[in-house]
């Protein structure tokens, strides 16, 4: 008989499942070094990646470099052109805008030149003929002579003469009337006799006349040397400032009040008839800050001398100050005629001019606003007929800001 089969061996079932987890775990370890090896393999063809875009952006970086160093050489380049040009604008400007004031002094010079020795010739004779009262009268004469710049035209002197020869029939001055009428109209003396009537009857009345008319031209021809002067240092320091570099100016401190004042007397006292000058200074802006002063100067000449030529000296020029929080506020206003809305945009542009050639370089506003602008402030301006105004923007602690 065949001997019966053992139906469950217990050590070969737990051998048997001990193989099954043993596979089960060598194939688990399997996929993850496979899922590892393709990380691996993944993390390294992104590293290629990015390697390669490192190299690119590096090669770039060096193209963008060459580029900017040739746009640079090209800029210095334009730049020399532009200086170059700038240059030979600005000596024909500058030769232009000297040669018309050198020209006054020159043709003053020539007149006190011919006219002093008679004028010398004369005061002895002058001073014996006249009382104490006569001579405070004739003095007077020539200060009032002094007050008047106002150049007629051939037609309007004429009649001015017509009228005075009349008016002098009519005060009782009989001796001389034609020669006094034309003296007394080179004087500007066209009304308000009365207060001279004991000149104008003197016996010796033409000789007085003639002898004040003198006077006053020459110390006319004093005056309009100074003027010139003046006008051909503008211009001399106009082109220095633009030379220059601003930033290299000695700083120091004002009060803008004072400047401002002292400026505007300066003006005052040259005499121009027609012209007038108003400052209203706000008290807070009397005291000291930092600044560039001679810088701030020329921006004040200019816009003053702007504001006169505007107005063809006959006019009011108004100078204000004021202070709004941490800034200080200058407004230079004129009522002349305004600036033609069509140039407005141009008016800060170099060598931009509306003014006959010899008169005006086109640089006072170009260099009005880069002291402006050196300062860290700013310049406005709002014109209409009637009304021209300047506005200027200062911050207190420009310097302190730096």
């Amino acid at each position: 008989m065949t001997e019966p089969t053992n139906p469950s061996d217990p050590a070969a079932d737990l051998l048997s499942e001990r193989e099954r987890q043993l596979l089960i775990r060598d194939l688990e370890v399997r996929g993850a070094l496979m899922e590892l090896k393709a990380a691996q393999a993944d993390l390294i063809e992104r590293n290629d990646s990015l390697n390669r875009r490192e190299k690119e952006l590096l090669l770039r970086n060096l193209e963008v470099r060459g580029a900017l160093m040739e746009l640079k050489a090209t800029q210095e380049e334009v730049v020399q052109a532009e200086k170059l040009t700038a240059l030979g604008r600005l000596v024909t400007n500058m030769a232009h805008e000297l040669n018309t004031p050198i020209g006054a002094i020159n043709a003053a010079a020539v007149n006190l030149n011919h006219g002093m020795p008679e004028l010398l010739r004369r005061l002895p004779q002058l001073f014996q003929l006249l009382s104490g009262t006569e001579v405070d009268l004739f003095f007077a004469l020539v200060d009032r002579a002094l007050h008047h710049d106002q150049e007629l035209s051939t037609a309007a002197e004429r009649g001015v003469r017509r009228q005075l020869t009349a008016r002098l029939e009519e005060l009782r001055v009989y001796s001389n009337l034609t020669r006094l009428a034309r003296d007394l109209t080179r004087l500007g003396l066209h009304d308000e006799l009365e207060p001279f009537l004991p000149l104008l009857r003197h016996p010796e009345n033409l000789f007085i006349i003639e002898t004040a008319a003198s006077i006053a031209i020459m110390l006319r021809n004093v005056r309009n040397i100074a003027r010139s002067v003046a006008k051909a240092r503008t211009a001399v320091l106009a082109y220095k400032s633009f030379t220059d570099d601003h930033t290299s100016q000695i700083p120091g401190r004002i009060d803008l009040n004072a400047q401002l004042e002292e400026l505007v007397q300066t003006y005052r006292d040259m005499d121009y008839e027609g012209l007038s000058f108003e400052t209203h200074l706000d008290p807070e802006v009397s005291f000291d800050f930092d600044c560039f002063p001679e810088q701030l100067l020329q921006v004040w000449a200019n816009l003053i001398e702007n504001a006169m030529d505007a107005l063809r000296f006959q006019g009011r020029v108004v100078v204000r100050t004021r202070r709004r929080g941490g800034w200080l506020v200058v407004e230079i206003e004129d009522n002349g005629p305004g600036i033609p809305e069509k140039i407005q945009q141009r008016i800060f542009e170099a060598f931009y001019t509306t003014k006959q050639e010899g008169e005006g370089s086109g640089l006072g506003l170009y260099l009005v606003q880069k002291i402006v602008q050196n300062h860290k402030g700013r310049i406005e301006f709002e014109s209409q007929p009637g009304r021209t105004c300047f506005t200027i923007t200062l911050p207190i602690d420009r310097l302190r800001a730096d």
